[in-house]
């Protein structure tokens, strides 16, 4: 409580129940007065860490003073931060879902394309700010209750497209719904689906079967995609920051006819995920966004990584070398 971290770099950092509130360290002088023990940074000297990526879940940021901070990705869920001084602080991607933010001081602050789900934001207080993209209780789009037919009859029918090689059954396509808080896609067959800009925000796909599913322009942050099968799948331009993906297959899918599906994911962000022993053989990642992602352990062989933003990923030795030998190269 009370500790300065003006021009801390904290990205990525871990910071789950942190108490950042405001505190004074003080004593008492011979007259028995308090007197303080440090300098009280005013606001205009205050604030200007970066902490983009970080995980502040449930932390204590009442009364804070954070001028100028860059929250920029980080996940927010549950942070209490009332009263504090947030003026020029950019939030744009951070989740901040159940966040409260009451009587903060939100002048010229950036929102966009934050998540704040049932967070308490005095919206009337951001001057100049921006909330453009932001995600609230609202739905983007029509929601899986708006299908033709219920999700789990036209999954059933989608498990039959696939397995009589769509003689019968019919092709689950929700491209452009809002399908958030549905429970039924672990473990699910979703071979083929297309979901192209769909809002997939926070959804549980572990172990999912995607090959070769569209998901072009999906909102993907935050999923848990542990260990799911996406060989040849879509995800040009899909977002993917905060996504959980570890042991994922991004690998080229082999069809019994002999052809080969490559995985596409130009163009698609994939911020501060965690691809701990990912598949990207042979994937295309031209002009992908990977930076400060975790990529230890996975493999890169023959995969495109043109124009691709590699700033602040873990990699290890080995990758690196290849990175640079087919910089190199091209």
């Amino acid at each position: 409580r009370g500790a300065c971290l003006r021009g801390a770099i904290l990205i990525g950092a871990d910071l789950t129940g942190v108490d950042l509130r405001e505190g004074l360290l003080a004593n008492t002088d011979p007259r028995g007065n308090i007197v303080p023990l440090h300098r009280d940074w005013p606001a205009a000297e205050s604030g200007g860490a970066d902490l983009s990526g970080a995980n502040l879940t449930e932390a204590k940021l009442s009364g804070a003073v954070a001028v100028g901070t860059n929250f920029s990705d980080a996940t927010m869920k549950g942070c209490k931060i009332v009263r504090a001084n947030l003026v020029g602080s950019n939030f744009s991607g951070a989740n901040l879902e159940g966040a409260d933010l009451s009587m903060c001081d939100l002048k010229s602050v950036n929102m966009r394309d934050a998540v704040l789900i049932n967070a308490s934001v005095n919206i009337a207080s951001m001057e100049q700010g921006s909330l453009v993209g932001a995600m609230t209780n609202l739905p983007i789009g029509p929601t899986a209750k708006e299908l033709p037919e219920p999700l789990e009859t036209l999954m059933y029918k989608h498990a039959i497209w696939v397995n009589t090689n769509g003689k019968e059954g019919k092709q689950l396509d929700i491209s452009r719904h809002d399908m958030r808080g549905v429970p039924f896609f672990t473990r699910a067959c979703l071979t083929l689906m297309k979901a192209d800009d769909t809002t997939m925000y926070g959804l549980n796909l572990s172990e999912a079967q995607m090959q070769a599913a569209s998901f072009r322009n999906a909102d993907l942050r935050h999923i848990n995609g542990e260990r799911a099968d996406m060989r040849g799948v879509d995800l040009i331009g899909a977002r993917l920051v905060n996504a959980n993906l570890r042991g994922a297959r991004f690998d080229p899918l082999v069809l019994p006819t002999g052809r080969v599906v490559f995985s596409n994911l130009s163009g698609a962000s994939f911020r501060y995920a965690n691809m701990t022993g990912v598949s990207l053989r042979q994937a295309k990642l031209t002009n992908a966004d990977l930076s400060y992602a975790n990529l230890l352990e996975v493999d890169l062989t023959g995969a495109d990584l043109t124009g691709a933003n590699l700033q602040g990923a873990r990699l290890n030795q080995s990758q690196r070398a290849l990175i640079e030998k087919k910089a190199g190269e091209g």
